[in-house]
């Protein structure tokens, strides 16, 4: 049986703005386990602008797994500058850093 290893991110940016990305994720596979919206945004679909040498296809899967984890942090920091100056703040379960 897995157990679910959770990170906590607090990213407080310079300007008062405050992002809290929580990740749960499984300790035996390594994959985050998130529950995602039935209607995902078009630019997830594994047919827009789908890398080279991606080995999926869309009759495997209608969207790109990367950009459907991606999904949460888009989404967030879509009013982020990539020059915004932040404190990020990471707490695991044995510490906080």
């Amino acid at each position: 049986m897995s157990d679910i290893v959770e990170i906590d991110y607090q990213f407080n940016f310079i300007n008062g703005l405050k992002i809290n990305i929580p990740l749960k994720i499984d300790d035996k596979t390594a994959q985050t386990v998130v529950k995602h919206p039935d209607d995902l945004p078009k630019w997830t679909a594994l047919e827009f602008n789908q890398c080279k040498n991606c080995p999926l296809t869309t009759a495997q899967q209608a969207n790109c797994p990367l950009a459907v984890q991606l999904l949460n942090i888009v989404e967030n920091f879509n009013q982020v500058q990539s020059t915004d100056e932040v404190n990020l703040e990471v707490t695991t379960p044995s510490r906080k850093i």
